[in-house]
């Protein structure tokens, strides 16, 4: 159940951002702060390359791929999470939470909270967490745990573009993040009742 705690966790954080600046467009002073720190330490030339790592069609191709390393190696638990999770994790806050919220960036009619591509990446770093923790255990999670810098690059990338507030990629990376700790809690449940079963 640990999954589901901390999906939960990270879904409160997710409301409260939400209900600060829901149908807004202006920037919440820490989203000023974060713009000016990261324009001070983040080289411009590369962000719009990093941001790409969280559009949806790599986003999908890394599910994918995922899913079939993970269905290679007998690991139908973790094939489905692969596949699933970023996919769940993308429409979810495309055609629900976005609208539900209503916030847009300054200047655009383009919904932004959360954002996107910040949920792809992080909803991708957490499924191949889990694989490793799955695979290799602790140690896994060791060896693989600076794949979390990706959303991280990417959030920084969108903040730098002025593509996103800060606020909204923090809650884009903690959506991403919630719903596949969720759909990895709702896995185990259903495979520990098969197992039960059997």
């Amino acid at each position: 159940m640990g999954y589901a705690v901390a999906a939960l966790l990270l879904f409160d954080v997710v409301a409260l951002l939400a209900v600060r600046v829901s149908n807004g467009n202006a920037p919440l002073r820490v989203d000023t702060f974060a713009r000016r720190v990261i324009d001070f330490v983040s080289p411009a030339h590369a962000q719009p390359q990093i941001v790409k790592l969280g559009s949806p069609g790599v986003v999908l191709l890394l599910g994918l791929f995922l899913g079939v390393l993970s269905w290679e190696r007998g690991d139908l638990r973790g094939a489905a999470l692969a596949a699933v999770g970023p996919l769940a994790a993308g429409l979810l806050v495309e055609d629900l939470v976005k609208p539900l919220v209503g916030r847009t960036t300054a200047g655009t009619s383009l919904l932004a909270f959360p954002s996107g591509q910040a949920t792809g990446a992080a909803a991708i770093a957490t499924v191949a967490l889990i694989l490793a923790y799955r695979r290799w255990g602790r140690q896994g999670l060791r060896r693989w745990a600076l794949v979390y810098l990706i959303p991280l690059a990417v959030g920084t990338g969108l903040v730098r573009t002025a593509q996103h507030y800060a606020t909204d990629v923090v809650a884009g990376i903690a959506f991403g993040t919630g719903v596949v700790l969720l759909l990895a809690a709702c896995l185990t449940a259903w495979e520990t009742r098969r197992a039960a079963t059997t």
